[in-house]
């Protein structure tokens, strides 16, 4: 059941950026500004697309999973190394492996993660110490290319409200359904006044997502840690912690996503300036 979830998230996001592709550049650009404008703001909306477009698919196709090629780089499995010796690294009963601090195991995937954040139905994938940078790079595209695709839907549905090919009802989607279920409205006009509410939602929830990822970034911490009250305490400065995601200049990233020219820093198994503060998870469990 689980797949039939992730594969319909996958498809949304695919008919949803090539609808908005479409009826953005081919219809509503060009019938709002001139042929410079028009141009200038239809290559600019194709960036936009790409950029989201780019940092999805490799969301989906990066892996975070602490694989058998991990284990056997790790030199904590060598004969004369044992994670046992490890107090602070717990098993995994499922996959039987020791985890490297900060690693999780996901029952959706059904493998451990190295530096687990959370599960992505969008991706159909861990968010996790490899792919991390593109699920946050994706989020700011997916609230920049809502917002920009939201404000011209909005003014073309506005152009539409004061001609008489329009009313303010038509804003109420059950009401919008019907009038283009009995060929009142164009489907066109439909799919551009239902996107509207779609690119708000997208904006919103983009720009959320960004920002809450940026501050655990800045904090050092995941969401998966902070949820589950995992005793980590980071003693990184905030450069250090973004260069662990996106690399050396890090700000790059933003424009395109660049992990051949600027890799991140670390190997997800060793994480300097990180330790586990049990006396603090103590304490949290003593209050509750």
């Amino acid at each position: 059941m689980i797949w039939l979830f992730q594969k319909v998230g996958r498809s949304i996001v695919a008919v949803l950026l090539t609808v908005q592709l479409g009826t953005c550049c081919f219809g509503v650009i060009p019938s709002l500004y001139t042929h410079s404008t028009a141009t200038l703001l239809q290559l600019f909306v194709v960036f936009l697309t790409l950029g989201m477009a780019v940092n999805w698919v490799h969301a989906m196709v990066f892996s975070s999973a602490y694989d058998a090629h991990d284990r056997k780089s790790d030199p904590r499995f060598q004969k004369d190394k044992s994670y046992e010796h490890d107090h602070k690294l717990k098993y995994c009963d499922v996959c039987q492996i020791y985890m490297p601090l900060r690693t999780h195991h996901c029952k959706l995937c059904n493998t451990c993660i190295l530096k687990r954040d959370h599960h992505c139905y969008l991706t159909g994938n861990c968010i996790g110490f490899r792919n991390q940078r593109y699920f946050i790079i994706g989020a700011f595209y997916s609230g920049m290319l809502g917002s920009v695709c939201g404000v011209l839907s909005a003014q073309y549905v506005y152009h539409l409200l004061t001609t008489a090919s329009a009313s303010w009802l038509d804003l109420l989607l059950p009401v919008t359904l019907v009038k283009w279920i009995f060929g009142y409205i164009s489907s066109f006009n439909f799919i551009l006044i239902l996107f509207c509410f779609i690119d708000l939602f997208f904006a919103a929830e983009g720009f959320r997502v960004f920002i809450v990822q940026i501050i655990m970034i800045y904090k050092g911490v995941t969401l998966f840690e902070l949820k589950r009250f995992r005793p980590v305490r980071n003693l990184n400065n905030a450069d250090r912690n973004f260069r662990s995601v996106f690399g050396a200049k890090w700000a790059l990233n933003f424009l395109w996503p660049l992990p051949w020219k600027f890799p991140q820093e670390g190997d997800g198994h060793h994480w300097p300036g990180t330790q586990l503060d049990y006396l603090s998870q103590s304490r949290c469990k003593g209050k509750g």
